[in-house]
C-alpha cells in the first residue's frame, strides 16, 4: 500500500504538466520551442548549480545563451539541423573556453570541461524532442490517413511516455519484490528486479501503443522498446554517477517528489538519441522491405 500511495503522490505533478506538454507539442512552431527551451535551462541550471558546489564555475548565462541557439538549430529542417549542429558546438564550446580565461579563474579546466559537457548532454540531447517531432512514424509507414496528432507528436509521445513507464514499472517492482541491489555504489535503492521489471513496462508499452497507434509492425515495436528500455536505464544510471560525484541527491525540488527537471528527463536523454537513430537507420529499410 505504501508502495501504491507514493505512486499516486508521483502522478500529480505529472497529471498537470503532460496535457499542457502535449498541447503545445500539438501546435508546434514556437510553442514547442518556449517549452523546450524551458525545459532546457531549467534543466542546465540544476547542473550548473550542483557544478558550483563542486568549485566549478560555469559560465551560466553564456551556456544559456547557447543552448537557445542549439535549440533554433534543431528547430530546422533536419538536413539542415545536422548540418549547422557541429559548427555551432564547436563556436560554443570556443567561446566558453576563452570565457573562462577571465579572472578570477576557478579549476580552469574543470570549469570548461563541465560547462561543455552540460551543454552537449543537455542542450544537444532535449534537442531530441525536436528531431523526434520531426519524424512522422505514420507516414514513414505508409498511414497518411492517421490522426494528425499521430503526425505530429507520435514519435515524442512514444518515446517520453515509455521512459516514464519504465520509471513507473521498476517503481513497482523494486517497491513490491526488490531483492538484490543493482549498483549500490551509483544508487542504493536500484535493484535488480527493478531493473527487470522497468524493461518489460517498457517493452510492452512501446508495444501496445506503437502498434496500435502508430502502426508499427510488432517485431519493430518490440526491438524499438528494448532500445528506449536499454537506453533509459542507462541515462539513469549516468545521472546517478553526475550525482554522487557531485554530492547531491537530487539536482532539484521544482517537481516535488520527482526531483528537478533533470531527475525528471535523466533516462529520457539518452532514450530519446537511441530511438531517433533506430528509427532513422532501421526502420526505413525495413518498411521498404516489409513493402509498407
Amino acid at each position: 500500500m505504501r508502495v501504491l500511495r507514493e505512486m499516486a503522490y508521483r502522478a500529480i505533478p505529472a497529471g498537470i504538466g503532460i496535457p499542457v506538454i502535449l498541447l503545445l507539442g500539438w501546435l508546434g512552431g514556437w510553442w514547442w520551442y518556449v517549452i523546450v527551451a524551458t525545459i532546457t535551462i531549467v534543466s542546465l541550471g540544476e547542473f550548473y548549480s550542483g557544478c558550483f558546489a563542486k568549485g566549478f564555475r560555469p559560465p551560466s548565462l553564456l551556456c544559456y545563451a547557447w543552448a537557445l541557439v542549439i535549440l533554433v538549430v534543431a528547430k530546422q529542417p533536419p538536413e539542415v539541423a545536422w548540418s549547422l549542429l557541429g559548427p555551432v558546438l564547436f563556436a560554443a564550446s570556443a567561446t566558453i573556453a576563452i570565457r573562462c580565461l577571465a579572472p578570477p579563474r576557478h579549476e580552469y579546466v574543470g570549469t570548461v570541461t563541465s560547462a561543455v559537457f552540460g551543454l552537449v548532454y543537455l542542450g544537444v540531447g532535449l534537442s531530441f524532442l525536436y528531431f523526434l517531432r520531426n519524424l512522422d512514424i505514420p507516414a514513414m509507414l505508409g498511414h497518411e490517413a492517421a490522426w494528425s496528432f499521430s503526425h505530429r507528436m507520435g514519435a515524442v509521445v512514444l518515446v517520453v511516455l515509455a521512459v516514464w513507464m519504465s520509471d513507473t514499472g521498476a517503481f513497482l517492482a523494486g517497491g513490491l519484490w526488490g531483492a538484490h541491489k543493482l549498483s549500490p555504489q551509483l544508487s542504493p535503492a536500484k535493484t535488480v528486479e527493478g531493473a527487470l521489471g522497468g524493461l518489460f513496462a517498457t517493452v510492452l508499452f512501446v508495444l501496445l501503443l506503437g502498434s496500435l497507434w502508430l502502426g508499427l509492425p510488432c517485431m519493430e515495436a518490440l526491438a524499438l522498446g528494448l532500445v528506449i528500455g536499454i537506453a533509459c536505464q542507462v541515462g539513469d544510471a549516468i545521472e546517478s554517477a553526475m550525482k554522487r560525484d557531485l554530492g547531491l541527491k537530487d539536482f532539484g525540488t521544482i517537481l516535488g517528489p520527482h526531483g528537478g527537471a533533470l531527475d525528471r528527463f535523466d533516462g529520457v536523454l539518452l532514450a530519446m538519441s537511441a530511438a531517433y537513430l533506430y528509427l532513422v537507420l532501421v526502420l526505413p529499410s525495413h518498411a521498404f522491405v516489409a513493402g509498407l
